[in-house]
């Protein structure tokens, strides 16, 4: 029996699946982490520049959920680059890298808030 060309198309499209995969998860790499949770207010801020428009910003990030990566503390700190603070009254889904010091690089994808991790 022979399959005509619509089924063809539509073995094609299932054989391709769907992409679940987040902006954070992109360009991930082995010892990344991408999780969700919520930010509470910054505990340090270290203006970068003489004009106040980039600030490192130490926060502290309570975990909700591992989207991929392991993690055990449900708060950690995490370090961010921005013009001000990261939204507090809701969810936010971020790829952290963790630092030297045990704090959490927040990764950006070049137009966001945080590090370049690449």
């Amino acid at each position: 029996m022979s399959l005509g060309p619509l089924a063809h198309l539509l073995a094609a499209v299932l054989a391709l699946g769907t992409s679940t995969t987040s902006d954070a998860q992109k360009g991930s790499q082995v010892n990344d982490l991408v999780v969700m949770g919520k930010v509470e207010n910054g505990l340090t801020y270290e203006v970068l520049d003489e004009f106040g428009m980039n600030v490192r910003i130490t926060a502290r990030f309570t975990i909700s959920r591992v989207v991929t990566g392991r993690l055990t503390p449900p708060v950690i700190k995490i370090r961010y680059i921005a013009h001000g603070d990261m939204p507090t009254d809701r969810e936010v889904e971020l790829r952290l890298r963790r630092s030297d010091d045990g704090i959490y690089l927040v990764c950006s994808e070049g137009g966001g808030r945080g590090y370049i991790c690449d």
